[in-house]
């Protein structure tokens, strides 16, 4: 749950967070953030005072880090309809291409790289020339509750809903 909702456990250690006499020490406790705000999280820590309670008291600090840098966003790569692929088109393109690759090997650049910007390029190319991309989907994001169960009963309701609609008063 914590990592479909993108939260990040803040508990450092293992100090237990619950304590009763006559039985073990436990953490059920958990401190969670975005993880944009954990990144400014300090001196997270389990007090070990008396608190009247099982449960000890957690304290944190969050810093008021100014200018904080962003990460830089993830490089985003075509994403390809494997459903419309042509198998048959995609593995001649292949077969095409092993000779190219053989010649980056022969002409002296044996080093890894061009080995596998060669072979990059050659899977790129079959790609392009065998499927199309994936549009983008700019619709709701997945939850993580949603199941393949709960998706066709939404299609059956939807499907007698509007049945009923178009009937009108009819029975």
């Amino acid at each position: 749950m914590v990592a479909r909702t993108g939260l990040v456990v803040l508990n450092v250690g293992s100090t237990s967070t619950f304590r009763r006499p006559g039985h073990t020490e436990t953490i059920p406790d958990i401190s969670l953030a975005s993880e944009r705000l954990a990144r400014r999280i300090e001196n997270w820590t389990v007090i070990e005072d008396f608190t009247g309670s099982d449960h000890q008291y957690i304290t944190f600090q969050i810093s008021e880090r100014i200018g904080v840098k962003r990460p830089k966003q993830q490089e985003t790569f075509p994403r390809w309809n494997f459903d419309k692929m042509k198998v048959d088109l995609f593995s001649e393109v292949l077969s095409c291409g092993e000779a190219q690759i053989k010649s980056v090997c022969s002409e002296g650049k044996v080093g890894a790289e061009a080995m596998v910007a060669s072979t990059m390029g050659l899977i790129t190319k079959a790609c392009r020339q065998s499927m199309p991309r994936k549009s983008s989907w700019h619709g709701r994001p997945p939850v993580y509750w949603w199941s393949p169960h709960i998706a066709n009963l939404r299609k059956e309701c939807v499907k007698r809903r509007r049945r009923a609609q178009r009937a009108g008063r009819r029975p």
